[in-house]
């Protein structure tokens, strides 16, 4: 039976279009679980989420595993019930939006399900979950050096996640699905958008870290910020799902609504100001995480392409040439990986414990084991330990060609992708349009995907849910001068208030000089705040 990981990205407002995707696939499962053949049955098993991508794979995980009439949930989250003018009202000090509306959509959609609740019929006996989070605390580990009794030294990490594995036994605990959606959340906290959120974790999360006291509560922003497509992190579930190898008919599909989008300055110089700067430096931290392991992914396919016709040639080199001594040869290549994995035991010996290297052997040994047909004993020794080596030093250690593809809009495309993305909270229409193109997106994609000769028919009901109406059209040139005048005006002058409160916490010198120089400093802030904002919002 085929098996299906998910990775969902970053997207803010975009969410609406991963929404329409991922409705269009779970209806796309459960048609063909009711009129397919079993080769065609995929199985959802493993999603993976960034940020917004965390938010909706938690939506997914509820309507796979507890509650498959939650599906509708996708739409209403991220198109009815979410709205700029609900997360601008009251918000916190340390803050530009307040998060207690999210909070309540969380509460709504990702609670405990109904005792009546049943699970979709695609679902597995176990999912796994991880949502990419940015450790604000950071964690330390320790590293050694290359001389013998050297303590190391210690770095500073903050990329982080937490898992879930949901099952029949626990999709019903209340407090587990206070953990999700606490950790969701986390993972959406755009910086400086929303206040972090706090999160308990236990030190079994962190292995070999090197604190001196392990805190227990961490603070958290943004999954996106360090990974924002978590590639790798569907691939190492995978390895675990399916016992430490790709299955052959395991697929990984990407749902990206930021795709090709630039974000090329040529016009930057040394002359920026501060806060151009320190923007500058968030869009570049930020950029890195796009498509990183969708690029690396793809590499590794090749990697391992080209390591396999080497390997080609290293049979016929190991079958048809004589050694003098070719038991020593094949002990001086054991002495070589021993060498190597000592290294990596010195570095992370939970991770590489002292069996390691024999469970690497064999695993080495069934995954080539077409290779080593028409060897002899002593032959297939060497061939093994030969291709371990290759894939040490390669790095392409249980790594294989893997079947991934990605369904995927662009900023031409969609409505919400002004203002960072965040331009769909605006206007309701524009997400429900973003949510179509993504219905739109994963029927066309799908079949070739998950090897359908046609897609579904149209979900009975939802017909007008593939439909772009023509008075829509212009939706994906649109701006924010084509939102409704308030909100925007709400989000100018809030964030005009803050300014000038930066001025007056920032303000140095003796009191009576600040007192003559404050009013001034911050009439000259809030009027340069309100120039700039009034051109970005739309309201010059």
């Amino acid at each position: 039976m085929p098996r299906l990981a998910l990775i969902l990205s970053g997207a803010a407002s975009l969410g609406s279009f991963e929404a329409g995707v991922l409705t269009e696939l779970l209806w796309t499962l459960e048609y063909e679980w009711r009129h397919a053949d079993a080769s065609r049955r995929w199985t959802l098993d493993i999603v993976t989420g960034a940020s917004a991508g965390a938010m909706t794979a938690a939506l997914v995980a509820r309507a796979v595993m507890a509650d498959h009439r939650a599906v509708r949930s996708l739409h209403s989250a991220w198109v009815e019930e979410i709205d700029i003018r609900e997360l601008l009202r009251d918000p916190p000090a340390n803050a530009l939006m307040a998060k207690e509306p999210i909070r309540a959509i969380a509460a709504r959609h990702l609670s405990a399900p109904p005792a009546d609740a049943t699970s979709a019929r695609h679902a597995p006996d176990r999912l796994r979950m991880r949502f990419t989070l940015a450790n604000m605390t950071g964690v330390d580990w320790r590293y050694p050096f290359t001389d013998p009794g050297d303590h190391g030294f210690v770095a500073t990490f903050f990329a982080d996640g937490v898992r879930f594995d949901l099952d029949r036994a626990n999709v019903r605990d209340r407090d587990l699905w206070e953990r999700i959606r606490t950790a969701a959340i986390a993972s959406g906290n755009f910086p400086l958008a929303f206040v972090p959120e706090l999160l308990m974790r236990e030190e079994r999360d962190f292995r070999d870290h090197a604190l001196a006291s392990f805190p227990g509560t961490f603070t958290y922003c943004d999954g996106g910020l360090f990974d924002n497509e978590p590639v790798g992190e569907a691939i190492d579930l995978a390895l675990e799902q399916d016992g430490g190898t790709i299955a052959p008919d395991r697929a990984f599909i990407l749902v990206d609504a930021n795709l090709n989008r630039s974000r090329h300055a040529p016009t930057f110089t040394e002359r920026e100001p501060l806060l151009a700067n320190a923007t500058r430096l968030a869009t570049m931290v930020r950029g890195e995480a796009t498509v990183r392991d969708w690029l690396k992914s793809q590499r590794v396919n090749n990697e391992v392409a080209w390591r396999d016709r080497v390997l080609n040639d290293l049979v016929s080199m190991v079958r048809d040439h004589r050694l003098d001594d070719a038991a020593a040869f094949s002990a001086g290549l054991h002495r070589t990986a021993s060498e190597i994995v000592a290294t990596k035991r010195a570095i992370f010996p939970d991770r590489y414990p002292p069996s390691y290297l024999d469970k690497a052997l064999e695993r080495t040994r069934h995954t080539h084991s077409g290779r080593l047909v028409g060897l002899t004993a002593l032959q297939q020794e060497i061939l093994v330990r030969v291709i371990f080596l290759l894939n040490s030093v390669a790095g392409l250690d249980r790594k294989q060609q893997l079947r991934i593809g990605m369904i995927y809009t662009e900023p031409r495309l969609t409505a919400g992708d002004t203002l960072g993305a965040f331009g769909g909270f605006f206007h309701r229409d524009w997400r429900e349009h973003d949510y179509r193109l993504g219905r739109r997106a994963a029927r066309a994609r799908l079949p070739a995907l998950l090897s359908l000769d046609d897609p579904p028919p149209l979900e009975p009901g939802f017909e007008h849910e593939y439909e772009i109406p023509a008075e829509w059209e212009g939706f994906k040139d649109a701006t924010l001068r084509d939102a409704e005048m308030a909100p925007r005006l709400a989000l100018r002058d809030m964030l005009v208030t803050r300014a000038r409160g930066f001025v007056e916490a920032q303000a140095i010198g003796p009191r009576w000089l600040r007192w003559i120089t404050r009013p001034a400093a911050k009439a000259a802030v809030a009027s340069a705040v309100k120039a700039k904002l009034d051109r970005a919002l739309g309201l010059d």
